[in-house]
């Protein structure tokens, strides 16, 4: 029949523009992806869901941060918020200057990097204790992405608590370690 009809076509459009919302996404062009999944309106659960986390993802990456940590605050309401999104979210108050809130979402994230982006929410909080433990979590995962920042992080922490021979061997270790960085 004829409603159902234009119900499938409704839905089919939505689906069309969505994936042509990632192809845009992928290819740097947040502006036309942004565009594209405005237009897509009530069609499921689901897809609504991926749509809020696709626009979240292209405001953070066009520097709309303030739109990104919107949306992402209502996934986090919802409890609909993987752990991969959280860090972005994480990343992009961060970003903002939320230095608290930054933390307590990079807290919560499983992800070893999760740690690193706590720990920098930290420093500039200048909790250097605190900040200390997850820079030395993120640098136990043996993950290499940020260890170097990590490690010269840690090493300043160490020496703003005053512990001077452990700051020092750990910017020791940052110096052998890293000598171009």
């Amino acid at each position: 029949d004829y409603a159902n009809l234009k119900k499938s076509d409704k839905i089919s459009k939505a689906y069309a523009d969505y994936f042509a919302a990632v192809a845009n996404y992928k290819s740097g062009n947040f502006k036309n992806a942004i565009l594209l999944l405005d237009n897509i309106k009530n069609v499921n659960e689901t897809m609504t869901h991926n749509v809020m986390v696709l626009k979240a993802l292209c405001c953070a990456k066009s520097n709309r941060l303030s739109d990104a940590e919107k949306i992402f605050s209502n996934l986090d309401l919802n409890q609909t918020i993987s752990d991969q999104e959280r860090l972005v979210y994480s990343k992009v108050l961060l970003l903002e200057g939320r230095l608290n809130t930054a933390y307590r979402q990079a807290a919560r994230v499983k992800n070893p990097e999760g740690a690193y982006v706590a720990g920098l929410a930290l420093f500039n909080l200048k909790d250097w204790k605190t900040c200390d433990l997850y820079f030395t979590k993120y640098l136990s995962s043996k993950e290499t992405g940020f260890a170097a920042h990590s490690l010269f992080y840690d090493g300043y922490a160490l020496y703003r608590q005053n512990k001077i021979k452990e700051a020092a061997r750990c910017l020791s270790d940052f110096t052998n370690k890293y000598p171009n960085h």
